[in-house]
């Protein structure tokens, strides 16, 4: 070989090699042509700035360095953000998957320490992240599914309409058997009162005729009315007695099975608030 030849070859093979040994630059070089060329007279290509995101990742996915990554990786997020502002579809689910795998990539053990580009790499995410949540795919818009209409039937007639039936009011009773028996204990406590009257009464007619013959000598007929008089009084006192009793033990335990029906329906409810009456002090509401 002669030694301008061999000159030729050295200058020659070393551009070559390099431009084989990283073939990221020309899809660099592509991205920003495509970025370029997406601006039309009428606006701007969105296909165009997809494409050109397109481009820009598939560069970062080859370059060495995870600087120059960050670069293209938030070059290709600007041009997928203007697409999906032009109306592409797919362009934020494609940039939200390519931002994760590069959190990922500076997230991992071992990798150069970027807080600014995490940083910057948290904030587009956050941006696109109700558009494009973690769990969709790349590239491919959300869709919605929508249930098919069930066909309808025909339409009642004007007497086909039944009516609804009411509400069948909840069964209580607790509170039936304590109303009744507190109903019973006062109607035998009004028993009470007019037997208390009653013996009352029997007792001053008998004190009126003891004083009407005091001193003297009844007779047979005045002492027999004397002593049904006064037999009448204590059957009047006695059953005053008994119908109190009576009267009493069933207004208490009406009233215990109303309030334990309350209390059943729904919880006591305490309230303990100062008071700002003349009286000053604490006053507690029970309510059921």
């Amino acid at each position: 070989m002669t030694l301008p030849a061999l000159f030729l070859t050295l200058a020659v093979a070393p551009a070559g090699s390099g431009a084989a040994a990283e073939p990221w630059r020309d899809h660099e070089a592509e991205c920003h042509r495509l970025a370029d060329t997406a601006k039309t007279p009428g606006g701007v290509s969105a296909d165009g700035l997809a494409a050109a995101g397109d481009a820009c990742r598939i560069a970062s996915e080859g370059a060495p360095a995870l600087g120059s990554r960050a670069v293209l990786v938030l070059d290709a997020s600007s041009y997928y953000r203007r697409a999906a502002e032009a109306g592409h579809g797919e362009a934020l689910c494609r940039s939200a998957a390519m931002l994760r795998t590069f959190a990922a990539q500076l997230a991992a053990t071992g990798a150069e320490n970027r807080p600014h580009d995490r940083a910057a790499v948290a904030g587009r995410l956050a941006e696109i992240a109700g558009h494009c949540p973690a769990g969709d795919e790349a590239g491919e818009p959300r869709t919605t599914t929508t249930t098919p209409p069930t066909p309808e039937g025909p339409k009642p007639g004007p007497g086909d309409h039944k009516p609804k039936p009411k509400p069948t009011p909840a069964r209580r009773p607790l509170r039936i058997t304590g109303g009744a028996a507190l109903g019973v204990g006062l109607a035998l406590g009004g028993g009470m009162v007019a037997a208390l009257v009653r013996g009352a009464s029997l007792r001053d007619q008998a004190e009126a005729l003891r004083d009407q013959h005091s001193g003297q000598t009844i007779g047979t007929d005045n002492a027999s009315t004397f002593a049904a008089i006064t037999r009448r009084g204590e059957l009047a006192d006695h059953a005053a007695i008994g119908l109190g009793v009576a009267a009493g033990a069933l207004s208490v335990v009406g009233a215990a099975l109303v309030v334990l029906d309350a209390r059943r329906s729904k919880a006591a409810r305490f309230a303990l608030q100062p008071s700002i009456l003349p009286t000053a002090g604490i006053r507690l509401a029970l309510e059921f």
